[in-house]
Order: C-alpha cells, then structure tokens, then sequence
C-alpha cells in the first residue's frame, strides 16, 4: 500500500479557461524563440505522439482507449515553454473526440528516485496547468484539473466539473 502524499501544494487556483492570474506569465519571451511551428507529429495505429527537433527530452504520447479515454502516456515539455507543449497537446487532441475523460499518467515516474524530484514533480504539474490552460475553450468548458499519486506516480486528469476519477 502506498502512503498518500499531500499534494495540496500543487492545488490548481480555478480560473476559467483562457484567463491567467497575474502570478502566470508567458514565458515563451524569457526562454527564447517561439517553437510551436517546428513540432514534429507522427501516429500508428495505437498512437500519436509529438517531438521536437533539438529539444530531445520533449516527447508527448497519446492513446485512444475504448472507452473514449483519451491517456497522455508520455509527457515531458523538455526545456520548452508551456505554450509549446500546450500546443503539441491541442494538435494531438484535435484527431480524437475530446467529449471523454482526458487523462495523464506518469507526469514524472522516476520523481521519487531523484534527489530534485518533488521541484520536478512541481515543475511539469506547473506546465500542465498553464498548458492546459492554453487549450481551445471546446476542450476545457466545464471541465476541472485533478491531481493525485497511484502507486507512487503522479497523474492529472481533465474532468467534468463535479465528476471523480
């Protein structure tokens, strides 16, 4: 059995899509050139997933389940700024039905292994968050961000507002 972890610290502050606190900032400008436009996007049968020439830690995986979930099996944004992996997330979705739950798993799998793990772990939940935010208004509408640890992995779900996981 797996302790449970408080997570409140990476609670999300709800705001409705599309509207950034003042503590949100793009950061696109800080990091250098926009790089949403040299996104490289392949699929098979079972997957799609989205790279980033030059960034080799950026790599984004999707996969359709039968029950219309749709499970990001592989996140990292790399060293790129939230808009690109926000980007690379809308283009993924936009070959899927979005109406199902949108689920992440394994946001950093090896975070309790890394001496740094928790400000990692803290780090590409931040990402998610103002990735998500990013997200055209038809995915987000009515839907909430939930965080939570299963069996030492931290996963993130985009849900129906009032709707567990």
């Amino acid at each position: 059995m797996t302790a449970t972890r408080d997570w409140s610290f990476v609670t999300m502050v709800v705001l409705p899509f599309g509207l950034k606190s003042s503590a949100q900032q793009d950061t696109s400008a800080e990091i250098g050139a926009d790089r949403r436009n040299e996104l490289i996007f392949s699929s098979d049968p079972f997957s799609a997933k989205a790279t980033l020439p030059g960034d080799p830690r950026f790599y984004v995986r999707t996969e359709t389940k039968s029950d219309g979930t749709v499970m990001f099996t592989d996140f990292n944004g790399g060293a790129e700024p939230p808009s690109v992996l926000g980007a690379a997330i809308a283009r993924l979705l936009d070959s899927v039905d979005t109406s199902g739950r949108l689920l992440f798993r394994d946001i950093y799998p090896d975070w309790q292994n890394d001496p740094t793990g928790r400000i990692e772990v803290e780090r590409r939940i931040r990402f998610l968050k103002e990735a998500v935010n990013d997200l055209p208004h038809d995915v987000t509408r009515g839907r909430t961000l939930q965080i939570w640890e299963e069996a030492g992995k931290i996963c993130a779900s985009l849900e129906a507002c009032g709707q567990k996981s």
